[in-house]
């Protein structure tokens, strides 16, 4: 019986990371192709940070967080197949675009439906497996977005090569379509709390009660905080394939391979190296697991830094992919600390706060204030100003480690009112 309750926790487990990586394929397969953007359209690197940060981002966390309360409230797997759906159908429609405008407007599109999904898929994942696996069952989950970078890297620049930009976008939308039938067809939804490691199962409650609850927790507030700063840097690797082919000089072609094998690659096996740090050093034990994290941010910062500054490819490759790996390190054990430190009834809302969060100052801010300062100091004459402005911006992993420190000092929460362990979902 164990084996195979282990053996469909595995497979829940595949097919949530299958989506979360076509999750990653679809939003991160236009930064390959931004150089092409640039030129047919005839934008800045402003605009270009805009339509790969903000523009996606805002939409994100407009609809993240509303998505975050559904997850608490529905069938998680329906909700996770219509989201699924319907930013693929989004993705393709971004290759039918003919304006920088319409542009902005699909990819927002992308942006607002793809808000719910790491949110529902971490909620269901936490009831899947129990405190004690979980740390590496998230290290492995957490390799997908960097595997679905190395894929859309590869498919991006090989269909743009030969097909055009447009292209690209259209093959992107296919693995998605094919993953909404499989989950409706065989995902397993789990019953809430179901291992009760907080002692409660979920309820529901209120985003006031939520944020109320929050505001007494430096522990957990400042691991919040911690993830999203740490996301700043993640951000700030989009601009890697535009780094790649406007200083190093490369073509579309080579630089999607490059990109999956100094970023996406090393940044794969970090996470999964972190899920399996925690699980053999960390286990449940959430202060070990902060501390690994903290100290993997302040190992990647100066490597990252090296590496967009050094004056040769093969020195700029080897600092950024042992960035990628420490940088990805803590991916895992991070957001299973805040899994483990977060009451089952606020599991779905805090996870789409940190993941909202995360998009908005992260994957969303970190790209344009690349953008931003890569104009600026091109302006001033410098002519290695997007290098510049990368090292910049790869430093806020200090502060992110920090942060992990502080919020080992504090205590776990728990909801302000009882709960019924027996409660089931809507839908």
């Amino acid at each position: 019986m164990e084996q195979a309750s282990t053996r469909s926790r595995i497979y829940v487990l595949a097919l949530i990371w299958a989506i979360y990586a076509t999750h990653s394929l679809d939003r991160s397969i236009i930064l390959i192709l931004l150089e092409p953007i640039r030129r047919e359209y005839r934008l800045n690197d402003a605009q270009l940070g805009f339509v790969t940060g903000l523009g996606y981002a805002v939409p994100f966390a407009l609809a993240g967080a509303p998505l975050g309360v559904l997850a608490d409230r529905v069938r998680r797997k329906r909700l996770l197949a219509a989201l699924v759906a319907t930013w693929s159908v989004m993705t393709a429609l971004s290759g039918l675009t003919r304006s920088f405008a319409a542009l902005v407007v699909s990819r927002a599109a992308v942006g607002a439906t793809e808000a719910g999904a790491p949110s529902t898929m971490l909620s269901l994942l936490s009831d899947t497996f129990p405190p004690s696996r979980r740390p590496l069952a998230l290290g492995v989950f957490y390799t997908a977005p960097v595997m679905g970078l190395v894929g859309g890297s590869l498919l991006g620049a090989a269909m743009a090569a030969a097909y055009g930009w447009r292209a690209a976008l259209f093959a992107a939308a296919l693995p998605g379509l094919a993953l909404v039938l499989l989950a409706l067809l065989t995902l397993h939804e789990p019953p809430r709390g179901a291992f009760g490691d907080e002692g409660h199962a979920a309820i529901r409650l209120s985003f006031t009660e939520v944020a109320r609850t929050l505001a007494g927790s430096t522990r957990l507030t400042a691991c919040m905080a911690a993830l999203v700063l740490a996301s700043v840097t993640l951000g700030a690797s989009y601009w890697f394939p535009a780094f790649l082919i406007r200083v190093l000089h490369l073509s579309l072609k080579q630089a999607g391979p490059l990109t999956a094998l100094v970023i996406g690659a090393p940044g794969g096996l970090g996470a999964l190296a972190g899920g399996l740090a925690s699980q053999r050093w960390g286990g449940a034990q959430t202060d070990k697991l902060m501390g690994l994290c903290a100290i993997a941010l302040l190992i990647a910062v100066p490597f990252g830094i090296g590496g967009v500054l050094a004056p040769t490819p093969v020195l700029v490759c080897a600092g950024v992919a042992i960035w990628s790996f420490f940088n990805s390190f803590y991916i895992g054990p991070g957001y299973s600390v805040c899994l483990a430190s977060t009451p089952v009834a606020m599991r779905g809302t805090v996870t789409a706060l940190v993941v909202v969060l995360s998009n908005v100052l992260g994957a969303g801010l970190g790209p344009q204030l690349v953008g931003l300062l890569s104009d600026a100091f091109r302006r001033s004459g410098d002519s290695h100003g997007l290098a510049h402005a990368l090292a910049y911006i790869l430093a806020v992993g200090v502060v992110a480690a920090v942060l992990l420190i502080v919020a080992r000092g504090g205590a776990k929460i728990t909801p302000s009112r009882p709960v019924d362990l027996h409660a089931d979902p809507v839908g």
